[in-house]
C-alpha cells in the first residue's frame, strides 16, 4: 500500500535547526482511493524500546509528524484525474474500427456530437465522412462545425491516430487495429482486412455474425447502418480534484512569488486574483514587494494587478492610491473572447492581454497607443462602459481599461497609465524607458568594474553610455538628451578612495501625446466678402 518512504535530514539557518528532519509516506494506489488508507507512528529509542515519559528527550523529533504518534491519521490528497468523452465504431461484423476521443477531458466532451456517412471500401482501404460539432456554447460559430473525411490511408502508424484531424482542438480520431497491435508489440500489415472495413454500428451485434461478407444476409439489423446520424461523445468525467480554499491558495501565490526572488522576471501578473479581495491581501504585498526589490542586476520587474468585477471609478481609485507605484498598472474589466474553433469564453482578465501587447513592443510606446497593431485580438464584448464619461473618470483614477476604437474597429487598452501619482512617472512608457536605459547600462558597463578608476577611463565609460544613449534618441525613446559626464567633474579623490565611479545622464523621455488639443479660429476681416446668389 506504502511503495516510498522518504525521511528527509535536517537544514541548518545560519547555526540553527530551521526545518526538522521530515518523513514522506507515497502511496501505491492513485486516485481518491488512497484516501481510504490509514497510518499511524510509534516512537522508538535507538535501542528499539517503546518510547516511554522518561526517555522520549532521547527521540529524533519529526518536523512534520508531531501530534501524530499513536493517531489514526489518513492519507489526503488523492484524486481521480478527469477522463477524456470517447466513442468507439465499429463494423458490420462487429469489429473495433476506430475511437472518436475529445482533446479536453472533462465532461464537456459528451456534448460533442457526431455524425458517420458515406462509407466506402476501395482497394486496400476504407473512407468515410465524420462530421463533428461543439454544443457547449449557445453561439454555434461556423469553425465549431466542420466534416473531414477519414481514411485508413492516412494513419500515423506510431500511435494509430489519423492524420485528418491533426489540427483539430475538439477531437481526434483513433484507428484501434493498430493501436491494439502496438499495445501487443505485433505489427499489423497495411493490406490486413480490417483496412477495408468501414464503421456501421456503435456496438457490436448481439452475435457474431459470418454471412456479413458473403452477401448472404443484407438485413439492416446485420449489415449495420449505411449512416450513423447523430451520436454523442460519451464517458467524460472531470477531475475529482477540489478548489483549493482562499487560504491554501494564497499561501501557494505566496511561496510561488517567493521563489522568484532573484530570477529575471520582466512582469508578474496574478491572473484571476483580484486586487482589493481581503482574503489575498499577503498575496499583494508579497508582490508589490518583489517588484520593490528588484535590480538592474537581477532584472527590474512590473507587475498587472486585476480588479474585480464591475468596481466602480471611485472605488477603483481609492485602490490605486494605496499603490501609488509606477512599475505597478491596475486594470478592470473582464473579456469575452472568441476562442479556438469559435467557442465563446467568457470572464476572461485583461491582465494577460495587457502584459502581451506592453512587452512585445518598444518600451516608449504606451500600450494605448493607436495603430493597426495595438487592438486586442478576438475580443467581442468587455463588461466596462465604454462611455466618455466613465473612461476619463477610470483614467483620472490610474486605471487601465479596454475601449471599442471605432476606427480600427476593435478594442484596445485606453490610456497607458500606471498607479503613480506623480505625473512625471505615471505613464507605463516612461517606466519602461527609464528601466530599461537603467538595465542596459547595468549590463553594459559590467566591461569596466574593477579597473583602474583613471581619466582614461571615465572618457571610455562616458563614451560607451553616449553610443548607447544616442542610439536610443534617433529611435524615439527621447526628445531631449545631454552628453554624459564621467570625469573628475563628478568623481571626486573621496569617490576613488570608496571604489565609486559616478556617471552622469541627462536626457528627457518621450511623453505619449495623450491629449490632443487643436483651437479653431474663425476670422472675419474687412478684406473678406461674402457673396451670395439669389
Amino acid at each position: 500500500m506504502i511503495n516510498n518512504i522518504t525521511i528527509e535530514e535536517s537544514i541548518l539557518v545560519n547555526g540553527i535547526e530551521e526545518f526538522r528532519p521530515t518523513i514522506t509516506l507515497n502511496s501505491t494506489h492513485s486516485g481518491d482511493q488512497a484516501n481510504r488508507i490509514n497510518w499511524s507512528l510509534t516512537r522508538y529509542t535507538t535501542d528499539a524500546s517503546t518510547v516511554t515519559e522518561a526517555n522520549k528527550v532521547k527521540d529524533v523529533i519529526l518536523g512534520n509528524s508531531i501530534g501524530n504518534f499513536g493517531k489514526i491519521n489518513y492519507f489526503k490528497g488523492g484524486y481521480n484525474g478527469a477522463q477524456a468523452s470517447f466513442r468507439d465504431l465499429y463494423s458490420a461484423d462487429g469489429t473495433l474500427l476506430w475511437r472518436i476521443e475529445a482533446v479536453t477531458p472533462g465532461v464537456h466532451g459528451n456534448n460533442i456530437s457526431c455524425s458517420v456517412r458515406n462509407q466506402k471500401a476501395s482497394g486496400k482501404n476504407s473512407s468515410f465522412e465524420l462530421e463533428v460539432q461543439d454544443l457547449n456554447t449557445t453561439v454555434i460559430a461556423s469553425d465549431s462545425r466542420y466534416v473531414t473525411t477519414v481514411t485508413t490511408a492516412n494513419l500515423d502508424f506510431t500511435t494509430g491516430r489519423s492524420l485528418a484531424f491533426s489540427t483539430t482542438s475538439l477531437v481526434q480520431i483513433y484507428f484501434m487495429p493498430v493501436v491494439n497491435s502496438l499495445a501487443r508489440n505485433v505489427t499489423i500489415d497495411s493490406t490486413h482486412r480490417v483496412f477495408r472495413l468501414v464503421p456501421q454500428r456503435l456496438a457490436p451485434p448481439l452475435q457474431r455474425i459470418s454471412s456479413a461478407f458473403s452477401g448472404g444476409d443484407t438485413g439492416f439489423a446485420r449489415q449495420g447502418a449505411s449512416v450513423l446520424s447523430l451520436f454523442y461523445l460519451s464517458n467524460g468525467i472531470d477531475s475529482t480534484q477540489q478548489t483549493p480554499s482562499k487560504q491554501s491558495l494564497a499561501q501557494g501565490l505566496i511561496k510561488g512569488i517567493t521563489s522568484l526572488d532573484g530570477i529575471n522576471l520582466a512582469s508578474l501578473a496574478l491572473p484571476g486574483i483580484y486586487y482589493g479581495d481581503p482574503d489575498f491581501d499577503a498575496v499583494f504585498e508579497k508582490a508589490v514587494d518583489s517588484v520593490n526589490k528588484s535590480t538592474p542586476e537581477s532584472g527590474l520587474r512590473s507587475a498587472v494587478f486585476e480588479l474585480p468585477p464591475g468596481i466602480d471609478p471611485d472605488r477603483a481609485k481609492l485602490l490605486a492610491d494605496r499603490l501609488d507605484n509606477e512599475r505597478i498598472v491596475l486594470i478592470a474589466g473582464t473579456q469575452l473572447m472568441r476562442g479556438a474553433n469559435g467557442l465563446l469564453v467568457p470572464n476572461v482578465g485583461s491582465s494577460g492581454s495587457y502584459l502581451g501587447y506592453d512587452l512585445s513592443r518598444a518600451p516608449n510606446l504606451s500600450p494605448a497607443a493607436s495603430y493597426s497593431g495595438s487592438l486586442v485580438r478576438n475580443v467581442i464584448s468587455v463588461d466596462t462602459l465604454t462611455t466618455g464619461s466613465y473612461l476619463d473618470r477610470m483614467s483620472d483614477a490610474g486605471i487601465e481599461v479596454l475601449l471599442f476604437d471605432s476606427n480600427l474597429g476593435g478594442y484596445r487598452f485606453c490610456n497607458g497609465l500606471t498607479t503613480s501619482r506623480q505625473l512625471a512617472k505615471r505613464y507605463r512608457s516612461i517606466s519602461r524607458t527609464l528601466d530599461q536605459v537603467k538595465t542596459d547600462l547595468y549590463l553594459a558597463l559590467q566591461w569596466c568594474r574593477s579597473r583602474p578608476n583613471t581619466p582614461a577611463l571615465q572618457s571610455e565609460v562616458a563614451s560607451a553610455c553616449d553610443t548607447y544613449l544616442y542610439s536610443k534618441l534617433r529611435d524615439g525613446w527621447f526628445t531631449n538628451l545631454e552628453p554624459t559626464i564621467c570625469s573628475a567633474a563628478n568623481n571626486t579623490v573621496r569617490d576613488q578612495l570608496e571604489g565609486r565611479l559616478n556617471v552622469r545622464i541627462r536626457f528627457t523621455p518621450s511623453f505619449p501625446a495623450d491629449n490632443i488639443i487643436v483651437s479653431t479660429i474663425m476670422d472675419i476681416s474687412d478684406d473678406l466678402t461674402i457673396q451670395t446668389s439669389v
